[in-house]
């Protein structure tokens, strides 16, 4: 044990935790919003989600850079640890991908044409439960291992 819950985390390490919920919050707010068929909220929802999902890259990007490893874990935890953390950026990058995939989708849905938009509007739905799925595992895997690294 580390001590007490954020002993061992500086500020930026307690700011990814915060950002990174409210990434996941912010999404599933988002989705929420589309299921309930407030369309215009959702459009604005996830507009803002990118830069947020940014944010939270420099922040944990900073932090990454300032604070030290994870020095009282065993080898076998700093191992275990470290295959998690490279799971959860591979997930990242991937998601990354899927969320440009669905904006385009949702913009081309958007589009003047209707028969395409209709098309688009279909495709957006079905990656965008998928895509929402993957980034809450994702979000989730990623304060698993902000816990086991800097709290457990």
């Amino acid at each position: 044990m580390n001590g007490g819950l954020f002993s061992r985390a500086s500020l930026l390490t307690e700011g990814e935790l915060v950002l990174g919920l409210l990434v996941i919050a912010w999404m599933m707010g988002g989705v929420a919003l589309a299921w309930s068929g407030r369309r215009a909220a959702h459009v604005a929802a996830m507009k803002a989600l990118p830069p947020l999902m940014a944010l939270f890259l420099v922040v944990f990007v900073a932090g990454a850079l300032t604070r030290g490893g994870v020095e009282a874990l065993g080898d076998g935890a700093r191992q275990a640890l470290l295959a998690l953390l490279i799971l959860h950026v591979v997930l990242s990058l991937a998601g990354g991908l899927l969320l440009v995939h669905v904006l385009r989708q949702g913009w081309r849905a958007a589009g003047s044409d209707p028969v395409r938009a209709a098309a688009a509007l279909g495709r957006h739905r079905r990656w965008a439960g998928f895509t929402a799925g993957f980034w809450l595992v994702n979000g989730l895997l990623g304060v698993l291992v902000f816990l086991l690294a800097y709290v457990v």
